[in-house]
């Protein structure tokens, strides 16, 4: 073969390969759901140092939401829309099969588990680590007892993006770190 025609080949190769990236996560993108999530912090003032994120579901009571047996690592936890359009945990699988219609799976790592004490199980869905930037923390309510959410894009294979912070019902900005 002609150095050339070797030289398409190629090209041509690595041109579908990047076609397909780029139509997996163009795909991902449009048929993703937003959900909110709601935080376990009170002080917006907490979410501009930097402090990792804890959501109400990262910690799930023994008996919050059913368990299947071998479930441990990762896990996919089955959400449904709850009061003032928060997500809630109702299930945690082994597997991406939902037990119900109209939920959202999130996949999770189980960091500890004790099903049978009060403990429970703590989970990370690897979108802990988010902050406001500080160019919009002078806006930021002040004081405790705030209502903080989290808007969330969940794509079909479980994968979390979190895209805006809710304070009170007002969207701000947020960064990963």
């Amino acid at each position: 073969m002609k150095p050339l025609v070797k030289l398409a080949i190629v090209a041509g190769l690595q041109i579908a390969v990047l076609l397909c990236i780029v139509g997996f996560k163009a795909y991902t993108a449009l048929t993703a759901e937003t959900i909110v999530l709601r935080t376990a912090e009170g002080r917006p003032s907490a979410l501009v140092s930097g402090s990792e994120v804890t959501y109400d579901i990262s910690l799930i009571e023994p008996y919050g939401a059913i368990w299947d047996d071998g479930a441990y690592e990762p896990v996919y936890v089955e959400m449904r829309e709850g009061a003032q359009g928060r997500w809630t945990a109702i299930a945690v699988h082994d597997n991406r099969e939902r037990t119900r219609d109209e939920t959202v799976l999130i996949k999770a790592d189980v960091t500890y588990q004790y099903r049978s004490t009060d403990a429970g199980a703590r989970l990370r869905f690897g979108i802990e680590r988010i902050y406001i930037p500080a160019s919009a923390a002078a806006s930021l309510p002040s004081g405790d007892g705030h209502d903080i959410a989290v808007a969330v894009t969940v794509d079909r294979f479980g994968n979390a993006t979190p895209k805006r912070f809710i304070i009170d019902g007002e969207p701000y900005p947020l960064r990963r770190w």
